[in-house]
């Protein structure tokens, strides 16, 4: 891992842990995967997110969709942290 962003706002060198966390809710209708990115040298706390996915139904289609990751409003997936 090289030294660089992280989604959801963070940072990370190469001794960045990275825990990624996936759960199913009971109803198998959406899961939800917590992202916790942990450095004592960089974070006060540990940096952690989510992402939640719903299922759609078995005859959806999906579409195929792409990113312009040299576009700054593409690459923007959230608003940034207010910083203090």
């Amino acid at each position: 891992m090289t030294q660089g962003n992280v989604q959801g706002g963070g940072r990370r060198r190469p001794e960045t842990k990275l825990t990624e966390r996936f759960a199913l809710s009971p109803d198998g209708k959406r899961m939800t995967v917590t992202y916790t990115w942990d450095d004592p040298m960089l974070y006060v706390r540990p940096h952690t997110y989510q992402y939640a996915f719903d299922r759609l139904p078995a005859d959806s289609y999906a579409f195929e969709t792409w990113c312009d990751s040299s576009d700054p409003l593409q690459r923007q997936s959230i608003v940034p942290p207010k910083q203090q």
